[in-house]
């Protein structure tokens, strides 16, 4: 904690040197920044009730990131772990080990999020293709089920031409071919990528290939549509968990638990839009398909339809949707569940004044699980948005907003198998009648502020819950928490322009515990008390330098309910980027942990860890063309 209060005294004493006679556009435009995700159409940002947060382009070029978990990392009340099997796990304001089942991941608005507790696979997603990305909590009536912690939504593009070549430590390597072409009202995007490592531990090499294309029909200035394919394949080793002792004897080894995924993917989207001067209209039909090949054999098929209608007024606007889904996964090509979910929501933002904006929300959605042994299960729930929002400046807001938020069990959380344990045969299967879906209502308080150079963000929020499903250790069995659940949090972050320098910093103060029940009074594993980020950006003509800090605070380790095995240690991590702007090319190179910190990315049950990579290296180049 001193490291952490060290480091926000040094920052903040430099902006007493802030002076608006060296004020540049690039902060300014954090005011008149626009968010597609906290109302699926276009909304500014001050004219939210939720501390929403954008990465875009230049962050994503400037990061140095070579995945979306690297990417997210810099995220107020993000935590984020590589997970057993290094597909990745984010975990949005103090979710904890379910954070798979409580945190919805987009892709271009479609989930990504599988109907069991296996979780989205983050390792497939391309990270040369990504626009942006949008980060908002607790949006539940907008998005329904999974939306507890909040929604992340990877927005992608392939309007570009452009060749891009990086290599790296850990036989890093990563080639990226995008073309774009337009045709009267055609444009045609494609794009190719394919990405190797050798890994940072032993049994820890991937490979992947993603090729995409893109057909955009201008019809008019008024209607569009857009056909998108995509294909994804990856291979994958994990190397498995260490005891401490192998920990200390080599971390980069794998004894147990090892294994390897074979995943490949399908997928589909047409997209309708039209706009006018009072109405916006939006119709999205997806589909993909995946296969994926590790212990078993388990093929994954979804197909969705999200219409949305916004009408605009001159004080208030109305927005309505309808979101239908329809997953199935199927294991060694037998046992098929599916998973139907249909769910309709309304939005109402009003101006009582020019500058006091009210609004409400309304969600009804019904979910429906269907087994091969007969057995369904039906979920209905209710859901309810309020908020104002006084825009007391041209700069600054203040905002309160209360939002409710659901999850419903996952396909394996409700149904369990019972083994013959002498054989280690499946005899039949059973189901969790007494499993509830869990149901949370946040409070947020928030304000905003643009001060001569400098760009303040505070939030503060509350969420209760009720019935929260876990895995509960002792019992082996998923479980609801008997009473409720807290989360208390702060969150802070600030950017300050000063001539060619960018300064940030963001901190999270979060307190996530068990009300009532075996584990009353507990923390809630996995989930670090404090966060603190802190960034240098340096610009000098054609030359970009950026230097990072990482702090995570200490935590209790995956599963530790009771908070009987210690917490584990906070850890600094620090990196360093750079790029050279010359014409059409763009070379670039960085270090990663420059100051070789060793770490965990995951902990479980205080005796399982998973190292984190130690220092390394990368350079590449960009040709656009």
């Amino acid at each position: 904690m001193k490291k952490i209060l060290l480091s926000s005294l040094l920052f903040l004493s430099s902006l007493s040197f802030s002076n608006t006679d060296f004020l540049n556009d690039s902060i300014t435009l954090e005011l008149k920044d626009s968010i597609i995700t906290a109302e699926k159409f276009e909304t500014p940002i001050r004219d939210t009730t939720k501390n929403v947060y954008i990465i875009n382009k230049e962050n994503i070029q400037n990061s140095g990131a070579t995945n979306i978990v690297e990417l997210l990392k810099t995220i107020p009340s993000i935590f984020i772990g590589s997970g057993y099997t290094n597909e990745g796990i984010i975990d949005f304001r103090g979710q904890g080990e379910t954070s798979k089942s409580n945190v919805l991941i987009l892709v271009d608005g479609i989930s990504q999020n599988s109907i069991d507790m296996s979780g989205p696979d983050l390792s497939i997603i391309d990270i040369n293709n990504i626009e942006r990305i949008e980060v908002i909590p607790s949006s539940g009536v907008v998005y329904g089920d999974k939306a507890v912690g909040g929604v992340i939504n990877i927005i992608t593009s392939n309007n570009k031409n452009n060749i891009k070549l990086d290599v790296g430590s850990y036989g890093y390597s990563n080639s990226a071919l995008n073309t774009s072409n337009t045709f009267g009202i055609f444009t045609i995007n494609n794009n190719f990528s394919k990405t190797f490592k050798e890994g940072y531990r032993e049994h820890s090499n991937y490979n992947k290939e993603n090729f995409g294309t893109d057909i955009i029909i201008n019809i008019n200035s008024n209607n569009k549509l857009t056909f998108t394919y995509d294909y994804n394949k990856s291979f994958y080793n994990y190397a498995g968990s260490l005891t401490k002792a192998q920990v200390e004897n080599n971390r980069t080894d794998s004894i147990s638990g090892k294994g390897s995924t074979f995943n490949r993917k399908n997928n589909y989207s047409l997209n309708y839009n039209y706009e006018s001067n009072k109405l916006k209209l939006e119709n999205k039909v997806s589909s993909y398909n995946k296969y994926s090949e590790g212990w078993s054999k388990i093929n994954t098929a979804y197909f969705s339809n999200n219409l949305k209608i916004k009408y605009s007024f001159s004080n208030f606007n109305i927005i309505n949707g309808i979101d239908f889904s329809e997953a199935s996964s199927k294991t060694n090509s037998t046992n098929k569940i599916e998973k139907n979910q249909i769910g309709m929501f309304s939005l109402i933002n009003y101006s009582i004044l020019d500058n006091l904006i009210i609004n409400g929300g309304y969600r009804n959605e019904t979910t429906k699980l269907d087994y091969f042994t007969g057995k369904e299960k039906k979920y209905n729930q209710n859901l309810f948005s309020a908020g104002i929002n006084y825009l007391y400046s041209d700069t600054g807001n203040v905002y309160l907003s209360f939002e409710q938020n659901y999850r419903t069990p996952t396909t394996d959380e409700y149904q369990y198998a019972i083994y013959n344990w002498a054989t280690y045969e499946i005899t039949g299967y059973g189901y969790k009648e007494n499993l509830n879906p869990q149901k949370s209502t946040t409070t947020e308080i928030g304000h905003k502020e643009f001060f001569a150079n400098t760009y303040i963000n505070t939030t503060i929020f509350n969420t209760i819950t009720t019935n929260e499903i876990f895995y509960n250790p002792s019992t082996f069995s998923n479980e609801n928490i008997d009473g409720t659940t807290l989360r208390n949090g702060i969150e802070f972050s600030t950017k300050t322009n000063i001539k060619n320098i960018i300064l940030s910093q963001s901190y999270t103060y979060l307190i996530a515990k068990i009300n009532d029940g075996q584990y009353k009074n507990k923390l809630i594993p996995w989930v670090p008390k404090n966060r603190y980020n802190a960034s240098i950006n340096f610009k000098l003509n054609k030359l970009n330098f950026e230097l990072d800090y990482n702090f995570v605070g200490k935590m209790y380790s995956i599963s530790d309910w009771n908070n009987q095995y210690g917490k584990i240690n906070s850890y600094s991590v620090v990196n360093f980027t750079s790029n050279y702007k010359f014409n059409n090319i763009n070379t670039y190179f960085g270090i990663k942990n420059l100051t070789n910190t060793k770490y965990y990315d995951y902990v479980t049950y205080g005796s399982s860890y998973y190292p984190a990579e130690e220092k390394s290296y990368y350079i590449g180049i960009n040709y656009e063309f």
